[in-house]
């Protein structure tokens, strides 16, 4: 990817401040200090500092805070994290929530099954507060499509913007999402190379996606090769909607992006 290009992009889901290796940080800060703009996603209150260190030294980045679903088994049940979550969002203005969401594939080390109803609990919980900051939040969906959108059907308010970040499902799913009551025009669909280039429906769900609404993104945790991957992404976009190539869908996945993020900077105020 040239320097150009680069700086056109926006990564709005990625995971460069979880390389403690120093050259890993240096190349993460190489990075971010190249794109236009990106989405650095924390895991757990153990990496929420880390995050947004390495937001605060990079203009272009933002930091979002939250309880990945992997990581869900270890705070349900307590109230603690949620307080701390609140507080956090609050002491930065212009963060947002995640990574957070559902996972019914995902069974922690050592255990001996999925732990879906902690997945289930700490997400709701988040959603809500969100929802209750006004501001955007960055969701994890594998194999719980149907149960995130009763969940968001049923949820008494919901955030500004809702990111569905590597989108997994097929075209007919895009459908339904978009034109759901009370939620489908807050939703923004992102894709990923290193997760999604491998399934053959993915080029036909980044057609159904409503115009203004597609992002792209790395869901890197190391920065050595994400620049390629962008690149890979955005070609693949340019030619799927008919764009005028990766420069052009650079420009316009940003644009979506900072108007996706943008719902942070009136939120998350006490």
């Amino acid at each position: 990817m040239t320097t150009a290009l680069l700086s056109e992009v926006y990564d709005a889901h990625c995971h460069l401040h979880l390389d403690a290796r120093p050259e890993g940080q240096r190349a993460a800060g190489a990075l971010l200090g190249a794109l236009g703009g990106a989405a650095l996603m924390s895991t757990a209150p153990t990496d929420w500092e880390a995050a947004s260190a390495l937001a605060r030294a990079r203009p272009g980045a933002r930091c979002l805070f939250g309880i990945h679903p992997w990581r869900a088994h270890a705070y349900a049940g307590e109230r603690g994290w949620l307080d701390a979550l609140r507080a956090r969002l609050l002491a930065a203005p212009g963060s947002a929530v995640g990574e957070i969401g559902l996972d019914r594939l995902w069974r922690p080390p050592g255990l001996a099954e999925v732990q879906y109803a902690a997945q289930r609990a700490v997400f709701v919980a988040q959603l809500d507060l969100a929802a209750e900051l006004g501001v955007p939040v960055s969701v994890h969906c594998v194999r719980a499509q149907g149960d995130l959108q009763d969940l968001l059907r049923a949820a008494p308010r919901l955030p500004p913007a809702i990111y569905l970040h590597a989108f997994g499902g097929a075209r007919g799913t895009v459908e339904q999402l978009t034109r759901a009551r009370g939620y489908g025009e807050r939703l923004y669909f992102g894709f990923a190379a290193c997760v999604n280039l491998r399934a053959p429906k993915t080029r036909e769900a980044i057609a159904a996606v409503p115009e203004g609404r597609l992002l792209v993104e790395s869901d890197r945790e190391a920065a050595e090769g994400a620049a390629g991957e962008l690149t890979r992404m955005l070609e693949v976009y340019a030619e799927v909607r008919g764009w005028g190539g990766a420069a052009e869908a650079a420009r316009r996945t940003a644009r979506a992006a900072r108007e996706l993020y943008a719902r942070a900077d009136g939120g998350a105020k006490s």
